[in-house]
């Protein structure tokens, strides 16, 4: 796998002002450059390493970097893997292989523990990324903020009892254990065991009830994002000017990462598993079951709602809907006065998600081919 840093870089600052969603393409959507070259070669690492590749190969402009600088990189890249550097011509080639996951995460955490410049939110601004600092004492502070207290916890068995359940696979980190029933890679059932505070508790039960019935690649994916969604309010909201980066849910649910990815690579070393991950949410049956001529009179229905309460009329034309139901292109009235037409549409997607179905994507017929809406497959239903 090849990467030109300059090219990735430049993609990823004309992706944060033009794209709604869905920064970073294929292995790089865990990636937050950073002005510090080593922070951000170490985040794509990062980002690469969790979708599996285990050799790459980095072109980098020499003037990112000072002596010392370069003498850094060799001595923190060999450390989670086999690390060589050359020259061509005003680059430098990073060639890595075997890497370990591992280190890589433990040396992220040492630099994101002592560098004031570690950064873990960053916002879209119309024409410039904004980057907020937060520390580890930080980090706590926004674990209060998603505990709510009093919460009934329902997925919580004493030591004794975890023992003597027959768990198909247990993940284990320090004094935390969860075990999970696996059936045609679903989670059927999911406990937990933990001798942690109470708000760790909190968050490892609402994680256990987030994760059933869901396939276990996209627990250990996607689970603590779901997670942090599905606890996040308005204390938090206030909080975070932006995005919280993978990196930054990582830290914050630390032990949930811990625990559901050693239960993945068990079952990862025992089956033969997919690449990729395929699952989405299943449509509505609601939706699904409605002929295509009554979906076209829902959403037409649904713009002129929506028009109206947003102050937008006369904006928005209804085009065509995918066979998938799924994917619905709009277009513009020629007379359209709103300014920012990208929001518009993402707004309306939000409210028919909400309204009709959580699978509905809406694109903008100008922008099919550019794809600056979003750049994504099309949906494939996992087969479980």
């Amino acid at each position: 796998m090849y990467l030109d840093y300059e090219k990735i870089l430049k993609d990823y600052n004309y992706d944060l002002v033009n794209k709604l969603r869905g920064l970073g393409n294929k292995n790089l959507q865990h990636w937050v450059p950073e002005e510090n070259i080593i922070i951000s070669l170490l985040n794509l690492c990062f980002s690469i390493s969790e979708n599996d590749v285990k050799s790459f190969v980095i072109e980098i402009n020499k003037n990112k970097f000072t002596d010392s600088s370069i003498e850094e990189l060799k001595k923190t890249f060999n450390k989670f893997s086999n690390f060589s550097i050359s020259i061509n011509r005003d680059k430098f080639r990073l060639s890595l292989e075997k890497i370990n996951k591992n280190n890589l995460e433990t040396i992220l955490n040492g630099f994101f523990k002592n560098k004031k410049n570690t950064i873990f939110f960053e916002k879209k601004d119309k024409f410039e990324s904004k980057k907020t600092v937060i520390s580890n004492e930080r980090i706590n502070i926004l674990k209060n903020k998603y505990y709510v207290n009093n919460s009934l916890i329902v997925n919580k068995l004493s030591k004794k009892e975890f023992e003597e359940n027959n768990f198909d696979y247990v993940g284990e980190f320090k004094n935390n254990k969860i075990g999970v029933y696996i059936k045609n890679k679903i989670i059927k059932d999911c406990k937990f065991f933990s001798e942690e505070n109470k708000i760790e508790i909190f968050f490892l039960d609402k994680f256990c009830e987030l994760i059933k019935d869901l396939p276990l690649f996209e627990a250990y994916e996607h689970g603590t994002i779901k997670l942090e969604y599905s606890i996040r309010n308005n204390n938090i909201r206030n909080s975070v000017p932006g995005i919280i980066t993978a990196l930054a849910n990582k830290k914050i649910f630390l032990i949930c990462n811990a625990v559901i990815r050693e239960v993945w690579l068990k079952y990862k070393k025992r089956h033969k598993t997919e690449i990729k991950n395929l699952y989405d949410l299943p449509l509505s049956l609601q939706w699904s079951n409605l002929s295509e001529g009554d979906k076209i009179n829902k959403i037409k229905d649904s713009i002129k709602e929506f028009e109206k309460i947003s102050s937008s009329e006369n904006s928005l034309i209804f085009e065509s809907m995918n066979k998938d139901n799924i994917r619905i292109t709009l277009s513009f009235e020629k007379k359209c006065k709103v300014q920012n037409k990208a929001t518009l549409l993402l707004s309306f997607e939000k409210f028919m998600r909400k309204t009709v179905d959580k699978r509905i994507e809406i694109f903008n017929k100008e922008m099919v081919d550019v794809n600056i809406l979003r750049i994504k497959n099309s949906p494939i239903k996992e087969s479980i």
